[in-house]
């Protein structure tokens, strides 16, 4: 059980910025899209932030974006030994099949009753030639509980992944119901949570889609709703 697991979100994606579907990046190669000018930016600005503290070890989805995302975090890295970094395919956003590379809207629009049970009932979600959500979230369920064990209380974790995997990871620590969570916990791009324990079984909060660290977005945030989805 590390002391701090700290949970990032890519940074932005011109898929991102467009409002399309992106689990894996249907016919793309590693697993989707690159990050966008805003996103490298992002990062950037994260891994600054990241600066104070001391990472032991860093997790990623192969997706693109997060490999990228990480990369441009430890560019800011100031330890005198390389962080140890390791790809983890099960932190993959989930497979939308059908549905990935859509926009969002005309997604609703091709496959109402799909978003209609996606919307309503989350754990009976399974998406056409991709995965279920229960699938997906039993998946990052695995790779946490593989990543904690490697860890104890003087160590830090830090995972960069997708909205849903991060979503999932909440889920699964505090034990929160899939369906009314899922919609609850929101992750922006290039968002920082961190989870902390002071023994094993106390999981606490530290912050939730923090992002404090890209200023002009979080005043944003504060004028405006969060889209819906």
């Amino acid at each position: 059980m590390p002391r701090r697991l700290y949970l990032v979100r890519h940074g932005e994606t011109e898929a991102n910025h467009l409002k399309i579907m992106e689990g894996r990046g249907r016919g793309a190669p590693l697993y989707g899209s690159s990050l966008n000018f805003n996103g490298f930016y992002q990062a950037s600005l994260l891994g600054h932030a990241l600066t104070v503290v001391n990472i032991h070890h860093l997790y990623m989805s192969p997706a693109k974006r997060a490999i990228e995302t990480a990369n441009q975090i430890c560019r800011w890295s100031r330890m005198d030994m390389p962080l140890k970094k390791s790809v983890f395919p099960d932190l993959l956003e989930i497979n939308f099949g059908v549905i990935d590379g859509l926009d969002s809207g005309k997604a609703r629009e091709k496959y109402p009753d799909l978003f209609k049970i996606y919307r309503e009932k989350p754990s009976q979600t399974v998406f056409p030639e991709g995965e279920s959500v229960v699938g997906a979230y039993n998946r990052v369920g695995i790779a946490l509980s593989e990543i904690v064990a490697e860890h104890n209380l003087n160590e830090n974790v830090l995972i960069v992944s997708h909205g849903a995997p991060l979503t999932f990871i909440f889920i699964h620590i505090f034990k929160f119901d899939l369906d009314n969570m899922f919609y609850a916990i929101r992750h922006h791009n290039c968002c920082l949570s961190i989870i902390e324990w002071d023994k094993p079984d106390s999981p606490k909060i530290v912050c939730m889609n923090d992002i404090s660290h890209l200023k002009n977005e979080h005043i944003q945030r504060l004028k405006n709703p969060a889209p819906s989805f």
